[in-house]
């Protein structure tokens, strides 16, 4: 058996610290400790048994409560738990009990993102994969909706010309959204001549 101390924080009113002797070994929060009784000390069997009774609920419902306002992918979880402290080991075992929960999902939340861009964001390929590699994920042509790309691209190239946008500009502007430069090209030249489809005939580079 061993003592712990526990003191409230200088600078987070709501958050106590949890010591061992004079070593800080992690905080909780006040809900948790007034539900401990609001000790200045406590005997515990183990401190890491002690950690993971205290800290392991409260940071699953840290990850609820995020997940009540949007989705996030593993990768963002876990970072947002490391950067609270969490450890390595508790992480995943949060993240392995959202997973058998069906609270997260990669794949339900790469499909989400991907509608979500092409929709109402109106971006190609390119640009939704690279977002999405930043969330630890990896997206692959055969996992996309390439046809509706193609619909999203001839009514931007559509629209853009309307307003009389110079080509260049229309494919830079086009390849920022992720769109490659083949298939912005090939809408320009699709256009019937009474929408200026001469403007863009000769325009290659």
């Amino acid at each position: 058996m061993i003592t712990l101390t526990i003191k409230p924080q200088a600078k987070r009113k709501d958050r106590f610290s949890v010591f061992f002797g004079e070593e800080y070994l992690f905080s909780i929060s006040r809900y948790t400790y007034r539900k401990l009784g609001e000790p200045d000390t406590l005997t515990v069997e183990s401190a890491d048994a002690f950690q993971r009774e205290c800290v392991f609920p409260e940071q699953y419902n840290y990850c609820l409560d995020l997940l009540s306002r949007r989705g996030y992918s593993s990768k963002e979880l876990t970072e947002k738990l490391q950067n609270r402290g969490v450890s390595p080991e508790m992480t995943e075992a949060i993240l392995a009990r959202l997973t058998e929960e069906k609270l997260i999902s990669d794949e339900e939340f790469s499909q989400s993102f991907v509608r979500s861009r092409q929709l109402y964001h109106k971006q190609g390929f390119y640009k939704i994969r690279q977002d999405l590699a930043r969330k630890g994920i990896s997206l692959s042509k055969e996992e996309y909706d390439e046809d509706r790309e193609r619909e999203i691209l001839k009514e931007l190239v559509a629209k853009l010309v309307s307003q009389n946008i110079e080509p260049k500009k229309i494919i830079q502007r086009l390849m920022r959204k992720g769109f490659r430069y083949g298939d912005i090209v090939s809408h320009l030249k699709e256009l019937p001549q009474d929408e200026a489809y001469e403007e863009f005939e000769d325009y290659e580079s």
